[in-house]
This record gives C-alpha cells, structure tokens and sequence, in this order.
C-alpha cells in the first residue's frame, strides 16, 4: 500500500514535471521573439523570470528521476529503467544548459541580453536542445503514467469488488 502511494505521488510530479518543462520550452520561444515587441526592461525581467521556470523545472526533473529510481528498486521490471533512464536524460541535460541558461541573469543592458539570445544560438544550441528534448520525451512518460493511474485504479476497484463478493 505504501508503494502504491508513492508510484502515484511520482505519477502526479512527473506530470507536473511535464507541464513545467513545456511552460519552460514556450517561455523560451517567446523570449526568442520578445525583443522585437518588448520594451528593455520588459525584456530583461522576461529574461530572468525564464531563468526562474528553468531552475524550477530543473528541480522537478531531479525530484522526479528520485521518485522513478525509488520506485523502479521496488518494480524492478524494464519499463521502470527506461523511464527512469529517460527522466535521467532530462534532468542531466538541463544540468549541462545551466551555464548557457544562467547567461540570461548576467545583463542589466537589454541590448547585450538580446546579442546574448542570438549567440546562444551559436554557442550552447546542442545543451539547451537537448534540454528541450528531454522535455518532449517526458511527454510519452506522462502517457505511461496517466496509463498506470487508470489502470492501477480500475485493478483496485476489481480487488476490492472480487473482495466483497467473497465476503457474501
């Protein structure tokens, strides 16, 4: 019963992992437009508050490789050491596009944050699409997981059916 919990606590934060990595890959996306439309200090808390979805989705992504390896010790079958492989990716691959993510942080001018963004493209491409990628492959994994909630539910219900009925 206590791993049941658990399996469904990790099912909601990998979820929510999920939501907070496409909120993180949007954001960035409209950063990369931002400049064009926004003033320069618009721009530059926009910037920052990227930075705050990031380091957010990070700890999710980290909270959520935990979860899947607790978990996967008490299944041990291989779709727990895929899942829990691919949350790893996720969660390494935002580690490695920190230092290209924390440039955001470091301007106060608006024009050196936008010359930032494009250089970006040319420098750290490889980390921060990696760190996108992850993100899309937690979608699959929330798949799975919405899959195993439904399915865990309708097995309890038909435990606890066959249950009452051997009680008549």
């Amino acid at each position: 019963m206590k791993r049941k919990g658990l399996n469904i606590i990790f099912r909601i934060l990998l979820m929510l992992t999920f939501i907070a990595g496409m909120i993180y890959l949007i954001s960035f996306v409209s950063l990369a437009n931002a400049p064009a439309v926004m003033t320069s200090d618009e721009f530059l808390s926009a910037c920052r508050r990227w930075t705050y979805i990031f380091i957010l989705y990070l700890f999710m992504t980290t909270a959520s490789a935990v979860l899947s390896f607790i978990v996967m010790l008490g299944s041990k079958r291989l779709s727990g050491i895929v899942r829990t492989l691919v949350i790893l990716f996720a969660a390494a691959a935002n580690f490695l596009s920190i230092r290209y993510i924390f440039v955001f942080r470091s301007y106060e001018d608006a024009v050196e944050a936008a010359k930032a963004v494009d250089s970006l493209v040319d420098t750290g491409t490889v980390f921060i699409i990696m760190s996108f990628v992850g993100t899309m492959l937690l979608f699959f994994l929330v798949i799975t997981s919405v899959y195993d909630l439904v399915v865990t539910q309708r097995r309890d219900e038909v435990t606890e059916a066959l249950e009452a009925k051997a009680k008549q």
